[in-house]
């Protein structure tokens, strides 16, 4: 299941940072509002997973705005849980 986390958080992250259109960012920001939409429906102990992996990629991680990308998904879900 760590694969799969890791998939998801690698996903986010991708598409809340990086530069792109307009046009195309509304669809980013559609997409993710889907993801977020599932994420609500985990379970406490599910979010927990993925906060904790997502807290492990963001110590590991060397460039700037990924770290960042990762620390603002954690408060998000930290939010939720």
């Amino acid at each position: 299941m760590e694969s799969i986390y890791r998939a998801l958080i690698e996903s986010i992250v991708y598409i809340a940072t990086r530069e792109v259109p307009d046009d195309i960012a509304d669809d980013d920001v559609r997409a993710l509002e889907a993801i977020n939409a599932e994420l609500g429906t985990v379970s406490r102990e599910e979010l927990e997973k993925l906060i904790a992996l997502a807290q492990t990629m963001k110590d590991s991680a060397s460039d700037p705005v990924r770290k960042q990308g990762l620390g603002e998904l954690i408060e998000n879900l930290t939010a939720w849980n």
